[in-house]
């Protein structure tokens, strides 16, 4: 349960609009915030490649799926981190 609270806290942080879900705007947005650069494009790409019922929108379970690619386990997927699940 404590890593899923965990992954609850992250999403949240993604989540500007507070609709439990975060949207490709979002995820762009969240990593700009962690000092990373990602492209809508990429964005885009990245939630296509997660989205679990086709809405656009990683939700929670989704963005579990997403934190598999927490390689130093740190409980935060960093822009590298991303980058490497994105190839």
């Amino acid at each position: 349960m404590g890593k899923q609270v965990g992954f609850e806290d992250v999403l949240r942080y993604f989540d500007e609009d507070g609709d439990g879900k975060v949207s490709p705007s979002e995820l762009k947005h969240g990593l700009g915030m962690m000092g990373g650069e990602l492209p809508m494009k990429e964005a885009e790409m990245a939630i296509a490649t997660l989205d679990s019922d086709g809405d656009g929108l990683l939700s929670l379970e989704d963005f579990i799926a997403l934190m598999e690619f927490d390689l130093n386990g740190d409980g935060v997927l960093s822009f590298e981190e991303f980058r490497i699940m994105m190839q």
